[in-house]
């Protein structure tokens, strides 16, 4: 990965390129484009500063007249900074149901956390029960029959 103050400029050049560019004539049938964010260890970004920083830089390069939302994996990272940083630019937070994050109900309680005038939500169907949802540790789980 290029070094932080160069890869947002870069990559927003070459999705602007590479992605919106074929896209612009079917921009009226779109929806927001959302980019997912896998979750970051401490090799690729170590503090959640770090990573909003490098999202700031890119998203104030996009060109306008398009709806963004931004998923994110990194529960600790939902906090009022990103929330503030995504409103300034008039992009979504993706609400979704991802096994380590919180449930969409426990992030639309979030303060702050609607952040431009539409909203996403996103469904990720997975056989893995929720961290909310498993047995309290002094439980064993049930047996599958």
């Amino acid at each position: 990965m290029p070094e932080i103050a160069v890869w947002p400029q870069t990559f927003s050049e070459l999705f602007q390129r590479m992605f919106m560019g074929p896209c612009e004539p079917f921009r009226s049938k779109i929806g927001p484009l959302i980019f997912e964010f896998s979750t970051f260890h401490k090799h690729e970004f170590e503090h959640g500063r770090d990573f909003l920083a490098a999202l700031d830089q890119f998203l104030a390069a996009l060109p306008g007249g398009w709806e963004h939302g931004v998923e994110m994996r990194n529960q600790a990272w939902l906090q009022p900074e990103y929330f503030d940083m995504l409103r300034s630019h008039g992009v979504a937070h993706v609400f979704n149901n991802w096994t380590r994050m919180p449930s969409i109900l426990e992030q639309l309680a979030i303060e702050g956390s609607e952040t431009a005038d539409f909203s996403v939500c996103r469904f990720l169907p997975s056989r893995r029960p929720r961290a909310s949802a498993r047995a309290p540790a002094n439980r064993a789980p049930a047996r599958a029959r």
